[in-house]
């Protein structure tokens, strides 16, 4: 893995401007330029995609190891061989795809 570089960091930063906000009209003929209420019919025609924006961007990936101990296994461990040992614990692979955004500190 390698390790993220401050210029791929704030492309990653950018993932909220992928559709761009163009002027909408309500079904009350009421004109929104902005982002003003959260009940507007959004014509999709009107809006600009980009869909690039994760091009060329790396987003580290940390991976997170969970042990669980189920039972009483401390206490009956050395009446266990490793067959039952099996049961009891539970390994659990997590990816987190972590985006670390300096501004949002």
């Amino acid at each position: 893995m390698e390790k993220a570089n401050s210029r791929n960091i704030k492309r990653a930063a950018a993932l909220k401007r992928t559709y761009k906000w163009t002027v909408q009209t309500d079904s009350d003929c009421e004109v929104h330029s902005t982002i003003d209420y959260p009940g507007v019919i959004v014509d999709l025609n009107t809006i600009e995609k980009d869909f690039d924006v994760l091009k060329g961007v790396k987003i580290p990936v940390r991976l997170h190891f969970k042990f669980q101990i189920g039972g009483n296994l401390l206490s009956q461990y050395s009446q266990l061989n490793m067959l039952t040992l099996k049961n009891y614990f539970t390994i659990l692979a997590v990816i987190l795809y972590t985006i670390y955004v300096e501004e949002a500190q």
